[in-house]
């Protein structure tokens, strides 16, 4: 899930140490800060994040923005579930016909081969 992968951290073991680093903070209001630096929301939604005085208005932001992303995410997921089934599709239809035409091509040149026998036979 995109929401799981913050930007920059491309590699597994990056991904652990933000995981690790996010863990060890117990400061609501600083886990918002971090959170909310590292995840794909708009310039606006993380301006909101860092004036808000409030912490709790703070963390319910940062909730619904992730609820949110999540929401996002598995749409994409979806969307890319069904493209990738699609071309699948295609793929195997374009296979099927190409095999179909070959069958064909051959099934052609044998009756030409049988047309051509017969004629030499009566001639």
């Amino acid at each position: 899930m995109n929401l799981l992968r913050p930007r920059g951290y491309r590699c597994l073991f990056c991904l652990v140490e933000f995981a690790s680093a996010v863990r060890s903070i117990i400061d609501a209001g600083r886990l918002v800060d971090t959170l909310a630096g590292q995840l794909p929301f708009s310039i606006e939604d993380k301006q909101y994040l860092l004036e808000c005085i409030s912490v709790k208005n703070r963390i319910e932001k940062l909730l619904e923005l992730m609820q949110s992303e999540i929401e996002i995410s598995e749409i994409e997921e979806k969307i890319q579930e069904r493209v990738k089934k699609q071309m699948e599709k295609t793929q195997k239809e374009y296979y099927l016909n190409e095999q179909m035409r070959a069958i064909q091509k051959e099934t052609w040149e044998r009756d030409d081969l049988k047309e051509v026998s017969k004629r030499i036979r009566r001639g």
